[in-house]
C-alpha cells in the first residue's frame, strides 16, 4: 500500500483510540473499563441473534477502523429476570 492514501492505515498510532506511548490519553484506561462494564451487562441480561433474513451479505472495509459493510441486523431479547 505504499504511495497510496491507504498506507496512512498502517502507521501504528491510527489503530491506537487512545494515542500512543508517553502521550496516550490519561482517560484510556476509565474508558475501556467502562466499554467492558457495559458490556458484561449486555451480556448478562440479553440474547444476541443474527438476523438472517433482513441481513445481506457484508464484507468487512478498513476506512480508520474495521467495520462491516453493509452493518449486518442483529437483534435483542431482554432475559427474563
Amino acid at each position: 500500500r505504499k504511495g497510496t492514501p491507504l498506507e496512512f492505515l498502517d502507521h501504528p498510532i491510527v489503530r491506537e483510540p487512545f494515542g500512543f506511548g508517553p502521550r496516550k490519553c490519561v482517560g484510556s484506561r476509565v474508558a475501556l473499563l467502562e466499554i467492558k462494564a457495559l458490556l458484561s451487562r449486555l451480556v448478562q441480561d440479553y440474547e444476541f441473534h443474527y438476523d438472517e433474513q433482513t441481513s445481506a451479505p457484508y464484507d468487512t472495509v478498513a476506512i480508520i477502523t474495521n467495520s462491516p459493510t453493509p452493518f449486518p441486523h442483529i437483534r435483542f431479547k431482554r432475559l427474563a429476570a
